[in-house]
């Protein structure tokens, strides 16, 4: 499915619902068809794989391959009386029980690392009325967070976006390198659960983790008739230094506890890396309404 594909599937999908009406009197609203659209950036220029930049704290440049993110619980928020409501996504194969993948990459035709297919959309059903909101959490739910991906439904069978059993998803991936024309340094964002239990065996199903590393998001002034979503990798990377990684630690920042180069980036995330399920909605700084 391209990313074409996809408008004109959401466009079907939206004249087949028409407006759902209701007939019980209790429900206040009809409901209708909402897209939540997201657009992934680097430095508010639009995604592509590629190099940019002025990236980081050494304005270093940096090649990025990679873009994509897990996204879940996605609420409207009413106009009328805050309340949030959920947002009921259709089942395609971007999308699976309240579950929807990101992916702004291109594949190997686009220089990319992953697929062809992209996908920009989190759609379905809600009550008929203005919003002003938007809530969501970028990651996997725990009960969908540790199975096989080999059996897994779309999209969580996607190629290159789990660890393992134990470890689970990586609920956002980036593949970058940085100063890539002059000391070339891998720089990866994969953020995902960290110190799950029981350890020893990756094929070992988690029974909890000690770092959830789930990213609450909650943004105003959002009409999803009006306004998409923006993710920008320059924002995220806006205090890590891409032109240095750690000897002996992981390419960049891929969530262990100790990794000297995730601070920074759980910052902009409104994670605190040590504490771990701490999250301050209002402090991250990767996602904004455009």
């Amino acid at each position: 499915m391209k990313s074409l594909g996809i408008l004109g599937l959401l466009a079907a999908l939206l004249v087949s619902m028409g407006t759902i009406s209701c007939s019980d009197d209790n429900l206040v609203a009809p409901y209708s068809g909402y897209a939540v659209q997201f657009v992934g950036l680097v430095s508010d220029d639009p995604f592509a794989c590629g190099t940019y930049n002025n990236i980081g704290t050494g304005n270093d440049e940096f090649f990025v391959d990679d873009f994509r993110f897990f996204v879940y619980d996605v609420q409207l928020r009413r106009a009328d009386n805050d309340a949030l409501v959920a947002l009921d996504l259709s089942e395609t194969p971007w999308q699976h029980d309240g579950l929807a993948l990101i992916d702004f990459e291109t594949g190997v035709s686009g220089g990319c690392n992953g697929t062809i297919a992209t996908n920009t959309l989190a759609f379905g059903t809600a009550p008929e009325v203005e919003y002003d909101g938007v809530c969501f959490t970028m990651g996997v739910p725990f009960e969908m967070n540790h199975i096989d991906a080999g059996t897994a439904p779309a999209p969580l069978n996607s190629v290159g976006m789990q660890w393992n059993w134990n470890g689970g998803y990586k609920f956002l991936r980036i593949d970058g390198q940085g100063d890539p024309n002059g000391s070339p340094v891998n720089w990866n964002v994969h953020l995902g659960s960290t110190s799950c239990t029981p350890t020893g065996d990756p094929s070992t199903p988690a029974i909890s983790c000690d770092n959830p590393n789930r990213v609450q998001v909650c943004l105003d002034s959002y009409d999803p008739d009006q306004n998409v979503i923006a993710a920008d990798i320059g924002d995220l990377l806006s205090g890590a230094d891409v032109g240095v990684n750690t000897a002996a630690t992981a390419a960049g920042c891929m969530s262990a506890p100790d990794d000297p180069e995730c601070p920074a980036v759980f910052d902009e995330l409104g994670l605190d890396h040590q504490v771990g399920p701490f999250t301050d909605t209002d402090g991250q700084g990767f996602f904004s309404v455009q």
